[in-house]
């Protein structure tokens, strides 16, 4: 079944209850991700003197899913923006969208990050301004952006061909889509965001099922292959188990997930401020925690909550209710309601639009 071409006529905004749902679980294990590396053996912003192996473990399938998820909802959110606003006020939405709060969480928080960081002799502030020190885990956001605006030229070709039928996404496409994953640089996951821009039609006509079902045996595979397989086509299996993993957590969200839940709906609203609040709060929490003796599992706990019930009263109370930060962190519309009279009602919250919109 072709994609519906974009018309003139207004299209009501679907909100995704199981995007709603599989992004709050995606942003939660990327809180995770980031304080174990602060007890992983491997070298992070911030390193504890206790660590573990366990934590590798912990973190090895992480990173496979979360990252190309993430980017594979923000493609079908693109496609849902351009479908319904056109490419014009979708380029200017997601200027101000992903743009805005780039800009104002590099230079307000992760530069107050690495000025304490290098005050306390664990960081070169030098190192900031150098090869793209200042994005840290802002690398998303810049990712995604580049994306957006390649989106418009890669949209339009996609309407002119009239988008491969859903049939034809059968088994072939997952064997030949992690070769799309094996370009460095900034471009190495555009293929998860260019088929998540094209996974509307595979949703509805029930091809993500048999696309699960392909990407199960490839999983096992791609399993083998990174364990057992030779060096030299690694970075294939590599990434085709990270192919696999997203697309059966896709099938699992929709067909588990696909329900109304208010807790759902109010953290997914609360995620981007989550994702750019909660980094130097870990940071931070990993730096204090250094000199107190208690077990690392303890330490790696309390950095969870901490960050966790921070980032969501910060979005709740300040990012929320300010029009200010909700422009700055969130990229909302500086705007005020206007009620009878003329009287101001408050800070413009985004509308259900809007939400069903937001970056993931």
């Amino acid at each position: 079944m072709p994609i519906i071409h974009p018309t003139n006529r207004p299209v009501r905004a679907t909100r995704h209850d199981d995007l709603d749902a599989l992004r709050v679980i995606l942003m939660a294990l990327i809180v995770v991700i980031h304080a174990a590396n602060i007890y992983s053996m491997h070298k992070w912003v911030i390193n504890d003197t206790q660590r573990s192996f366990s934590f590798e473990v912990l973190l090895a399938p992480l990173n496979v899913v979360t990252v190309p998820c993430f980017f594979l909802i923000s493609g079908l959110l693109c496609a849902e923006g351009l479908r319904q606003k056109g490419t014009v006020s979708v380029f200017f939405d997601r200027i101000r969208r992903l743009g805005v709060p780039l800009i104002a969480t590099a230079l307000l928080l992760n530069s107050a990050q690495a000025a304490i960081l290098s005050y306390f002799g664990r960081y070169q502030f030098s190192d900031y301004y150098d090869d793209k020190g200042w994005l840290m885990h802002l690398w998303f956001l810049h990712d995604l952006l580049i994306y957006h605006v390649a989106s418009i030229p890669l949209w339009a070709i996609l309407n002119w061909l009239k988008f491969p039928r859903a049939p034809l996404w059968g088994g072939a496409i997952i064997l030949v889509a992690p070769i799309l994953s094996l370009i460095p640089g900034t471009f190495h996951h555009f293929g998860f965001f260019a088929f998540g821009m094209m996974y509307r039609p595979v949703r509805e006509d029930g091809s993500l099922r048999r696309l699960a079902a392909w990407s199960v045996p490839l999983f096992l595979l791609a399993c083998l292959g990174v364990t057992q397989g030779p060096s030299s086509v690694r970075p294939y299996w590599e990434a085709a188990l990270s192919w696999s993993s997203s697309l059966i957590c896709l099938e699992l969200g929709n067909r588990f997930l696909n329900r109304p839940s208010n807790a759902f709906r109010t953290l997914s609203d609360a995620s981007y401020s989550v994702y750019l609040i909660h980094h130097p709060i870990v940071v931070l929490l990993g730096l204090a925690f250094l000199s107190v003796s208690i077990p690392m599992v303890i330490k790696f706990a309390l950095i969870l909550i901490i960050a966790f019930g921070a980032s969501l009263a910060a979005h709740h109370y300040l990012i929320r209710r300010n029009s200010l930060l909700g422009f700055l962190f969130n990229g909302d519309r500086l705007e005020r309601d206007i009620g009878p009279g003329g009287r101001l009602r408050g800070p413009h919250h985004p509308t259900s639009t809007e939400k069903a919109h937001r970056p993931a």
